[in-house]
């Protein structure tokens, strides 16, 4: 599996250190074992950072049409208080697709590279996962584990990387 608390760390520290204090997080349900890890690790940097969670997180999955209804997350963007950068480890796309054009504005860090990411104006910083890895390292494991069924369950965290691209690296709104 990809290391999806550091991922959060490394895209949390990348927007505070261009100079985002109110970050909110929209991400998928806590029922799915990565939406609950993003999202402890998201509150873990809330709380590390002296921040307020209130109001400046949402899970749920993201589709089309839900994303326009999706009211919690609706209110994080068009709040009064709104972040000056969400997180979006939820599926990017539906994320870009819902803020349409206002997306050139919010400074953005999204959870998983996708083709296309660096075509978008701005282009889209993300937190990659390694696929081929994580796909290699299963199938290793599955092989093993065939040759020897008794062979213990084991773990396997694979690194992430954050690629900058433009759209994590927008300043807040007050400094443009």
């Amino acid at each position: 599996m990809s290391d999806n608390a550091a991922g959060i760390g490394t895209a949390f520290r990348h927007l505070a250190l261009h100079g985002h204090h109110r970050i909110a997080y929209i991400g998928d349900q806590e029922r799915v074992f990565t939406g609950r890890e993003r999202a402890a690790a998201f509150r873990a940097c809330v709380a590390a950072s002296g921040g307020v969670l209130d109001g400046m997180s949402t899970r749920g999955w993201w589709s089309r049409s839900a994303s326009r209804r999706h009211s919690r997350a609706s209110s994080v963007i068009r709040s009064r208080r709104r972040p000056s950068s969400p997180e979006t480890p939820a599926p990017s796309m539906q994320v870009l697709r819902y803020l349409g054009r206002r997306a050139a504005d919010i400074a953005l860090v999204g959870f998983d590279d996708f083709l296309l990411a660096d075509v978008i104006r701005p282009a889209l910083t993300v937190v990659a996962q390694d696929s081929v890895t994580i796909g290699r390292t299963a199938i290793e494991l599955l092989l093993a584990r065939t040759k020897d069924p008794a062979r213990p369950l084991e773990s396997v965290t694979v690194p992430v990387q954050l690629i900058p691209r433009g759209s994590g690296e927008l300043p807040p709104p007050a400094q443009r």
